[in-house]
């Protein structure tokens, strides 16, 4: 179990790392381009000027000091060129980055500011945008007469205007009897609000509409519906990467789980809220926060971060409410000009803000640093085992290839014995063929010695036989002759087997023959 948990905390590090780098890369693109639009602002065109303000709107989502920077120095060089154009809207965004950090009485003056310009302009779509703002910016500082009093005004040209997407001003005025605790008349206006089919058009406005519903539902002792409301609203935020609405849709959930005496899931809330505060310098969603955790703990009966908790709330308190700010929000009413020290207090808070962030992304890129030589080793670890096992494996092939090089060999050599032999059985058998018709050369010198022979006896010496028996024919026809009959009797009988004899001896001569060549074919 323990494994496991270290496998996912580990595994969070580096998503966070990840997305942290991720973030400041895509903060670094953002910032080139606005460099290279501020060089080609040169207040004729106003598509340059809000192509500008719609990348630092991007900026201001990753880093609202950065965004600030940028839109000072566009309003400083509109201002030294005369700019014909474009100054009203820089001073609407300008308004829009201090509001979303906290700082609500600058942004009010700048609002103010704002609203001078686009009256002269008779620009009623800008001005009930920025009505909208300023009485946001008072309910934000709880004067709740001025900001009934700019939302009206601002109801009242969107009467005139007809125009559906300020569906957000109801939402404000809808908030302000929440804040006034008319919880039925905020909820009603909600309800309605909601149930319109223009607002899936509008979704900022309808994340805050679930989320000021979610609140009176809490209010009015509603948790599940609460709880739906405002994980709505948090789904929209997080689409919108909207980080001061997460924070304060965070915090609003974590009361929820502190009511429900789920302190453990409460205080993992706020610490993602505190996280999401911080990124975007919403300094008073970052003291609410810290004024739940006091809760927290003290409902928890678990004292032992309550100073630490304490003493950040304090520091959060006195940095937004000073004795400086107090003095600016009453000059608000008069449209009051900044004065320098204010300045300079803001621009030491920027640039602690800043050194603050370049602190942060120093310790994730060193995390970050540490995780990769943990990855480094343990795969340096792994190519390690694996070319011993190469080696193993090497030697096994190798002791394999000198077996078969030595089996190569013994069959090399049996091929040269193998040669040898057929070399030997090619000799013998050329002289078997020597020998052959040697044996037959002489076998037909035997045969025609014995031709000769037959004809020879067959020939001359039957001649005489032949002559003898002729001559006794003719003496037997001479029947007057005086011849012994006896003699030649005698003589008739030794022709006759004389004659017998060379028969015998042709037949005998005739068969050896026969036989001797029939073995010699053999």
């Amino acid at each position: 179990m323990a494994t496991k948990n270290h496998f996912l905390l580990f595994s969070l590090i580096i998503i966070l790392c990840t997305a942290s780098l991720n973030a400041q890369n895509r903060l670094d693109s953002l910032k080139t381009v606005a460099d290279e639009q501020f060089k080609v602002v040169n207040g004729e065109s106003i598509e340059r000027v809000e192509a500008f303000l719609q990348t630092t709107s991007l900026i201001n989502r990753l880093s609202p000091t950065d965004a600030l920077f940028y839109i000072n120095g566009l309003e400083a060089k509109l201002n030294r060129i005369n700019a014909k154009v474009g100054k009203g809207e820089v001073l609407l965004n300008k308004g829009n980055y201090y509001w979303s950090i906290g700082i609500y009485n600058i942004a009010l003056k700048t609002y103010f500011e704002a609203l001078r310009y686009f009256e002269k302009q008779n620009n009623t779509e800008q001005l009930i945008r920025i009505l909208n703002n300023i009485g946001e910016t008072y309910k934000k500082q709880q004067n709740y007469a001025k900001a009934q009093e700019f939302l009206q005004k601002a109801l009242n040209l969107l009467g005139e205007s007809g125009d559906e997407k300020f569906l957000l001003i109801k939402v404000n005025i809808a908030q302000l009897n929440l804040l006034n605790n008319e919880l039925d008349s905020a909820n009603k206006i909600l309800s309605q609000i909601l149930s319109l089919a223009s607002i899936e058009k509008e979704i900022t406005t309808k994340g805050f509409a679930y989320l000021y519903k979610g609140i009176v539902k809490k209010k009015t002792g509603q948790p599940d519906s609460a709880y739906y409301c405002l994980n709505k609203a948090l789904e929209i935020w997080k689409e919108t990467s909207l980080n001061r609405y997460i924070a304060e849709t965070l915090s609003e959930l974590a009361e929820l789980e502190i009511n429900s005496n789920n302190f453990t899931e409460a205080h993992n809330i706020l610490k993602r809220a505190e996280q999401r505060a911080k990124l975007a310098d919403a300094l008073d969603v970052l003291m609410r926060i810290y004024k739940y955790q006091i809760e927290l703990i003290e409902s928890s009966r678990e004292n032992d971060s309550l100073g630490y908790y304490y003493k950040k709330y304090v520091q959060v308190k006195d940095s937004i409410y000073n004795e400086a700010s107090r003095k600016e929000i009453n000059k608000l009413t008069v449209q009051y000009d900044l004065a320098d020290k204010e300045k300079d207090y803001y621009k030491l808070a920027l640039e602690q803000n800043i050194l603050e962030n370049a602190n942060n992304r120093q310790q994730a890129l060193l995390v970050l640093l540490g995780l990769i030589l943990l990855i480094v080793t343990i795969f340096s670890f792994l190519q390690l085992r694996k070319r011993r096992q190469l080696a193993f494996a090497h030697s096994q092939l190798q002791r394999q290839k000198e077996e078969i090089e030595r089996k190569q060999k013994q069959l090399s050599e049996k091929s040269l014995e193998l040669a040898k032999l057929n070399q030997e059985l090619y000799g013998l058998n050329r002289n078997l063929e020597e020998k052959v018709i040697e044996r037959s050369e002489q076998l037909n010198i035997k045969n025609k010695q014995i031709a000769e022979f037959t004809f020879y006896n067959s020939h001359k010496l039957r001649a005489p036989v032949a002559s003898i028996l002729g001559l006794i024919n003719v003496m037997e026809l001479n029947k007057e002759g005086k011849v012994d009959e006896y003699l030649i009797d005698h003589l008739k009988t030794s022709a006759a087997e004389l004659d017998e004899v060379i028969h015998k001896l042709k037949f005998l001569l005739d068969n050896e023959l026969i036989e001797e060549i029939g073995k010699k074919e053999y």
